[in-house]
C-alpha cells in the first residue's frame, strides 16, 4: 500500500482541513484512559485537539499540512507552540503531525532538517520552562502517519481519506475463500502440497507466517552452536585452544535482532541489517574451520602414527569440522531466507 500525501480527500474544500482531520482521528484512537478528548474548531489555541487525564494533565495534537520546511513554517509552528503553552497550561505533551520525514544529511555548514527541528524544541522547551511546565515534544512525521494507518483497526480510515482499500485479514480471508470456491474440488487441504512461489507470495504480501518463519531459524542456529561454543575449552594447552569469543559475540546480536522480528505491514523491514550480521559470523566460522584445519595438521606432524588411524576411523577433528560446517549450513539458509524476504516483501506492485 502506497499513499500520496497530495491525494488526501478535501475537508470543506481543503486538503488541509483534510490532514488535520486526519491527524485528529489518529490521536483519538491513540490516546490512552483519558477523562476527555476534544476535537477544536477554529480558530484554536496552539493545538488541533487535546486530551485531558484524570490528574488533569493534558496532551495537545498540532497538524501542519506543511510540503517543505522553511522559515515561513518553522515561525508558523513557534506561534502554535507559544499559544498552546499560554492556553494550555497543563500541557504535557505537545505532538507535531507533518506530511515530511525528516533529513538528515549531516552536511557540513549546513543544518539539515532534524538538526532544525531538535534546535526548536529546545527553544520550545525553553519556553515551557518559562511557563513552570515540562513539556515533551513528538514528532509526528510522514513515515510515523503511514504506520499508523497501516494498522487493521484504521483501515477504514485509510479508504476514507485516499480512497484505497488496505489488505487486512478480512480482505485475505475473502479472497481465499473466493479461490477455495473458484477451485472446487480441484482443492483438497489435506493434499495440499506447499510450492516455493507460494512462499514468495506470502512474502510479498508481508504475511505473519514469513515473519514467523524466519524468527523460528534460531532454534536450528542455536542448537548447532551450541556443539561449537565449548571449542576453546577443549584444549588443556590454551595455544592449541580454538577461540569462539567473536563468533559467540556475533551470534548473540544475530538471535537477539532474529527473535525481535515482528510483521511490519509496510515500510523498512530489518532483514537486510540481520543478513549482513550474518555474514559476518560466517566468516568467522571459516577462521575456526582455518584454526581447526591448522591444529589437525600439527597434531598429525608431531604423532605421525595417528595418520594410519584417522584412515581408518576418523580424524579426531573431524567432530568438530562437522559441527562448524552444520553451523555454517544453517546460517547461510537464514541468509538466503533473509535476502530472499527482504528482496519479494520490498517490492512495489507496479
Amino acid at each position: 500500500m502506497s499513499l500520496d500525501w497530495n491525494e488526501i480527500r478535501p475537508l470543506h474544500g481543503s486538503q488541509a482541513h483534510g490532514f488535520e482531520e486526519l491527524c485528529a482521528q489518529l490521536a483519538r484512537a491513540e490516546s490512552p484512559d483519558a477523562e476527555k478528548f476534544e476535537r477544536k474548531g477554529t480558530p484554536y489555541a496552539g493545538v488541533e485537539c487535546y486530551c485531558v487525564f484524570p490528574d488533569g494533565s493534558e496532551w495537545g495534537w498540532q497538524a501542519k499540512y506543511f510540503r517543505t520546511l522553511e522559515t515561513p513554517q518553522w515561525a508558523q509552528l513557534d506561534q502554535s507552540v507559544k499559544k498552546s503553552l499560554d492556553k494550555h497550561p497543563a500541557l504535557t505533551r505537545y505532538f507535531v503531525c507533518i506530511p515530511l520525514d525528516r533529513s538528515d544529511a549531516r552536511i557540513p555548514g549546513r543544518k539539515s532538517m532534524k538538526q532544525r527541528w531538535d534546535g526548536r524544541v529546545e527553544k520550545w522547551r525553553a519556553w515551557a520552562q518559562e511557563r513552570s511546565l515540562s513539556v515533551e515534544f513528538v514528532w509526528w512525521g510522514s513515515s510515523e502517519l503511514l504506520e499508523r494507518l497501516s494498522r487493521p483497526e484504521h483501515i477504514g480510515c485509510t479508504y476514507f481519506w485516499f480512497d484505497q482499500r488496505g489488505f487486512d485479514d478480512s480482505w485475505f480471508r475473502a479472497r481465499l475463500d473466493e479461490a477455495v470456491q473458484a477451485a472446487g474440488p480441484r482443492y483438497t487441504p489435506e493434499i495440499h502440497v506447499d510450492l516455493p512461489i507460494a512462499r514468495d507470495l506470502e512474502s510479498f504480501g508481508r504475511s505473519p507466517t514469513v515473519f514467523d518463519d524466519l524468527k523460528s531459524r534460531t532454534k536450528g542456529i542455536r542448537r548447532a552452536f551450541q556443539t561449537v561454543s565449548s571449542l576453546g575449552r577443549r584444549e588443556a594447552d590454551p595455544s592449541r585452544a580454538v577461540s569462539t569469543e567473536t563468533l559467540t559475540s556475533s551470534l548473540d546480536e544475530i538471535l537477539d535482532a532474529m527473535a525481535q522480528i515482528e510483521p511490519v505491514p509496510i515500510g523498512e523491514l530489518p532483514f537486510a541489517g540481520i543478513a549482513e550480521k550474518i555474514t559476518t559470523a560466517l566468516e568467522e566460522t571459516g577462521k575456526i574451520l582455518e584454526a581447526l584445519s591448522r591444529l589437525e595438521r600439527e597434531d598429525l606432524a608431531e604423532h605421525p602414527q595417528k595418520e594410519v588411524l584417522s584412515s581408518h576411523n576418523g580424524s579426531p577433528f573431524d567432530k568438530s569440522i562437522h559441527n562448524v560446517r552444520q553451523l555454517q549450513s544453517e546460517l547461510d539458509d537464514a541468509r538466503s531466507s533473509l535476502e530472499r524476504a527482504d528482496s519479494i516483501a520490498g517490492g512495489q506492485l507496479m
